[in-house]
């Protein structure tokens, strides 16, 4: 694939081209094309050099004239007088831009090379450029259908008039060669006409004429190859700076983008593991989410039973206190039944007494004896209300007796509508089977009379076999509901059982987190008072700093490395970093230098790692609280000053 770095290294090349070949073709050039100056030559070879491609027209007007075919300056005459002979490609626009097959055709037709066999029958511009390539008219790396620039069509048309220079002789040969012929004439045909040696003293001078302006445009061009070369260096080696310049930029684009690639990949893979992290953690909370539930509902469980069963207990409670309740009233009911009937016996018994006084006032005898029948009537009234009492008593045990009766005639009547409801299956199930025995006697019957005897006998064994073998499932499963019925109880037994071991282990595990939590909670009080009593028990030196100055001296740097490694072993510990200056300077300048010096301290000692800058609180307090009198140097010194004090930790 032709690229413009191809065409670069072509024309790069052809700037480097000896100049000779260049001085060849104007030479010829030159003696081809007398109507021409060397002026006007000159700017259509500069023409021809600054084109970056050349069209068909171009092409032909100047390969015509350079060859001596045709002479002119119409682009568009020479491109028709180019193409009514098939010197060109066919389907192509004189302004079209011309390709290098194109051209490589148009050079072997106007300068009549032969061209190799497959040209000759083919007459294509593709068999053209490679002949031209053969002969080596075309150097370097090209492509026929690149666009053809004015410096390679000069190369190419120097190149092909360097080689017919070489196979044709020059003219001053031919003008030696004519000389050569009259000298050698016969005498008979010698003449004096003046006529003819003036004619050849004429074109003489002007061959001479034309050889010096050969000559002075080789000069010319000469040192303008001279300088184009000079430039051609200039610039190449411009372009080799500025394409190294790329090549490097590209490489370290290349690199970056390895370095952005890279670390897309690393990010990538942080977030696919972060992803992968998050999933499991996720999976892990939905698992302990689910167990939690599980412990929850297995708890809920637990307390609907536990609340069932306080209900169940509840109700049998409150049936109990209704029967008690029931019976009270009962007895009390018969209580006051007993005592109306002994209040109205009493009254009969007064008024018997009564009557017995009046007969015993009127009848000493009778008196006695209604007194002897009325202790008879009070002993039978006692011994009836003891008979009463035990009837009651009676009534109530019977009473009792009849309910627990009851019951167990229930709970009878409940087995036996059960035991019914099994026999009742079982009569069923040995109807059943005593149909099928009958149903299977029948077909034996019927088999015997159809098949015979022992076949019949071993129907009727396999038939027995089978009811048999019903009989024993029928009993297995009997066997297996009770073993299932069993199973179920005990795995709700079970069930409750974990259930209730789950909520006691819940409930020791909250009392042991609980436990934790206070034991955390006594352990970062007691951390926390023993950070203040070390904090309220420390006293650090003051930090001096030199006159009008915040720099700490290594005197100082010592001392706030001692106090940073006590602050290191404080927890959460708060730093409170005051500066004080002398008596100098104005108000501004005094607090604006404490400022400067406390935070100074504080830089320092959050580069050594002592705490947090946020823990930090710095304050400039000038001149107003000094250490000492600010009247001599020892006093003043005394108060450029940095004072630190801590609290605990929070």
């Amino acid at each position: 694939m032709w690229t413009i770095k191809d065409n670069h290294y072509i024309l790069f090349n052809m700037k480097r081209i000896n100049v000779r070949f260049f001085v060849s073709f104007l030479c010829i050039f030159f003696s081809g094309a007398l109507i021409l100056s060397a002026q006007s030559t000159a700017q259509e070879i500069e023409t021809l050099l600054a084109t970056p491609a050349v069209t068909y027209e171009q092409a032909a007007r100047f390969l015509l004239e350079a060859s001596g075919k045709l002479i002119t300056m119409n682009q568009n005459e020479a491109f028709r007088y180019a193409e009514e002979r098939g010197w060109l490609p066919k389907n192509v626009r004189p302004d079209q831009k011309a390709r290098l097959d194109g051209i490589s055709k148009l050079f072997i037709n106007i300068f009549d090379i032969k061209g190799g066999l497959l040209y000759r029958i083919t007459k294509s511009p593709h068999y053209a450029y490679r002949e031209l390539v053969y002969r080596n008219t075309i150097q370097g790396r090209t492509s026929p259908s690149m666009n053809v620039p004015g410096e390679l069509l000069l190369f190419m048309t120097s190149r092909l008039l360097t080689e017919r220079e070489r196979e044709e002789p020059t003219s001053e040969e031919t003008i030696a060669a004519e000389n050569a012929a009259r000298e050698t004439v016969r005498p008979g045909q010698l003449t004096d006409d003046s006529a003819a040696r003036e004619e050849a003293a004429r074109r003489e001078r002007e061959l001479a004429a034309q050889n010096a302006a050969r000559e002075e445009a080789v000069r010319q061009l000469a040192a303008e190859n001279a300088a184009r070369d000079l430039a051609d260096r200039e610039e190449a080696a411009r372009r080799e700076q500025e394409l190294a310049a790329q090549n490097a930029a590209r490489e370290e684009a290349r690199q970056l983008a390895a370095e952005n690639a890279a670390r897309e990949l690393e990010a990538r893979e942080a977030a696919r593991q972060s992803a992968a992290e998050n999933a499991a953690r996720e999976l892990a909370a939905r698992e302990e989410a689910a167990i939690r539930e599980q412990d929850l509902a297995a708890q809920n469980a637990a307390r609907e039973e536990a609340a069932r069963r306080e209900q169940e207990l509840a109700a049998q409670n409150a049936a109990r206190d209704e029967a008690a309740r029931q019976l009270a009233a009962e007895n009390a009911a018969r209580e006051l039944a007993a005592r109306e009937e002994a209040a109205r016996r009493e009254q009969e018994l007064t008024a018997q007494e009564l009557a017995a006084r009046e007969l015993a006032e009127r009848e000493e005898a009778a008196r006695q004896l209604a007194a002897e029948n009325a202790a008879r009537d009070l002993a039978a009234s006692d011994e009836a209300a003891r008979q009463l009492a035990a009837e009651n008593a009676a009534r109530e045990l019977a009473a009792r007796e009849q309910a627990a009766r009851d019951e167990a005639a229930r709970r009878e009547q409940e087995l036996a509508a059960q035991n019914a409801a099994r026999e009742l299956a079982a009569r069923e199930e040995a109807a059943r089977i005593e149909q099928e025995r009958k149903e299977l006697s029948e077909q034996y019957q019927l088999e015997v009379e159809n098949a015979g005897r022992e076949e019949a006998a071993r129907r009727e064994q396999e038939l027995a076999e089978q009811a048999a073998a019903r009989e024993e499932a029928l009993r297995r499963e009997q066997e297996l509901a009770a073993q299932n019925a069993a199973r179920e109880e005990a795995a709700r037994r079970e069930q409750e059982l974990a259930a209730q071991n789950a909520a006691r282990e819940e409930a020791a595990r909250r009392e042991q987190e609980l436990a934790a939590q206070a034991a955390a909670r006594e352990e970062a009080a007691r951390r926390e008072q023993l950070a203040a009593e070390t904090a309220a028990s420390i006293v650090f030196p003051a930090i001096h700093f030199p006159p009008d100055s915040w720099e700490l001296t290594e005197a100082e740097k010592i001392k706030l490395q001692g106090i940073a490694n006590t602050l290191k072993n404080i927890p959460n510990v708060r730093v409170n970093i005051a500066g004080y200056s002398a008596l100098a300077r104005t108000v501004e300048g005094q607090n604006m230098v404490s400022r400067e010096r406390a935070q100074a301290v504080a830089s320092y000692l959050v580069s050594l790692g002592a705490c947090d800058a946020a823990n930090i609180t710095t304050i400039g307090y000038g001149s107003s609280s000094p250490a000492a009198s600010n009247s001599t140097e020892a006093g003043m010194a005394a108060n450029r000053r940095v004072e630190i004090t801590i609290t605990g930790g929070h």
